[in-house]
């Protein structure tokens, strides 16, 4: 039977052509909670190394402005963990990555636990993502803050440039 497309808790976002959104290509979510993403999954072609400052500051803008602070960046070879509690920049992106993993290292029983039992759902549910954020020093909370800190020093110097307009002219 087919669920309730709002109750799913892996989402394919569909990219609509003639507007310029951006999403990332898979956002997670555990039931019941469909308004919190837990984390986004980046897909790219299978070519050359995926590990560039615009595959990383296009993944970590995802989380960062959802405040996730982690995402996940593949194309079915590589399969790299990002963080994203800080706010994105290109020319900071690549120092961002927490892991990276090669398709050979699924062979590996330990690499393979370790992806397993951070984003299995099974995993998922029962908290490995906070874990690991403290074990990384990463936090929701202070994601959250830098997201809103941002937009209130954008919205900040709006308001002052408006003024200075209206002022001076």
């Amino acid at each position: 039977t087919q669920k309730n497309p709002y109750e799913q808790e892996v989402k394919v976002e569909r990219r609509d052509h003639s507007s310029s959104q951006r999403r990332a290509d898979y956002a997670f979510y555990l039931a019941p909670d469909f308004e919190r993403v837990k984390f986004y999954v980046e897909a790219k072609k299978p070519h050359g190394d995926i590990a560039t400052a615009d595959n990383y500051f296009q993944t970590i803008r995802y989380g960062w402005s959802s405040s996730t602070p982690i995402a996940v960046l593949h194309d079915f070879e590589q399969f790299e963990i990002l963080d994203c509690r800080y706010r994105p920049h290109i020319e900071t992106a690549l120092g961002q990555n927490l892991r990276k993993y090669h398709f050979h290292d699924y062979e590996d029983s330990e690499k393979f636990a370790e992806i397993y039992w951070l984003f299995s759902r099974e995993a998922v549910a029962s908290g490995s993502l906070e874990k690991c954020c403290e074990r990384f020093g990463i936090g929701r909370k202070s994601a959250w803050i830098n997201v809103q800190l941002a937009r209130l020093y954008v919205i900040g110097r709006f308001q002052t440039d408006v003024k200075r307009t209206i002022f001076y002219n």
